[in-house]
């Protein structure tokens, strides 16, 4: 995530001059040049920040709290700020083992990428079966996955 930047820094050192927004409720170790920090909750900063400045993206990671009400609260808040052709990235969507579904490590987070089809008909998702998961999702009728 953001506060330790292990997924942070593949991010980061995978496109030169992509722009970053990472946010976290605690300071990072380590933070990366050229990348915009707001230390705060996921809920200021995309229901107060980014529609103040018009901010909009390409491509969100989700990892949140490890809490399905977190994680739910995160996609909802940030689907409107999605550009059309933009994907989501929901992180511990995959937990190998019930022992992987305590907070700290999954958590109840994988119930989101599961319950997808009755939450959100209006996207495609596909999710990677590795432990601990990572579910993408993208808007039906964009653009064919490349």
């Amino acid at each position: 995530g953001v506060a330790y930047s292990e997924t942070l820094m593949k991010i980061w050192g995978c496109k030169p001059g992509l722009v970053i927004h990472a946010v976290d409720v605690v300071e990072p170790s380590v933070r990366l040049p050229g990348v915009c920090y707001f230390i705060g909750s996921t809920q200021e900063y995309l229901g107060g920040v980014c529609p103040s400045l018009g901010l909009t993206f390409d491509f969100v990671f989700i990892d949140a709290d490890h809490s399905a009400e977190s994680v739910r609260r995160d996609l909802d808040m940030v689907l409107p700020l999605l550009r059309p052709d933009g994907i989501v990235a929901l992180h511990d969507s995959y937990p190998e083992t019930e022992a992987d579904t305590v907070p700290g490590l999954c958590g109840d987070a994988w119930k989101v990428a599961a319950g997808l089809r009755e939450s959100h008909p209006e996207l495609e998702a596909v999710t990677l079966p590795y432990s601990p998961g990572l579910t993408l999702l993208r808007k039906r009728g964009g653009p064919a996955w490349a």
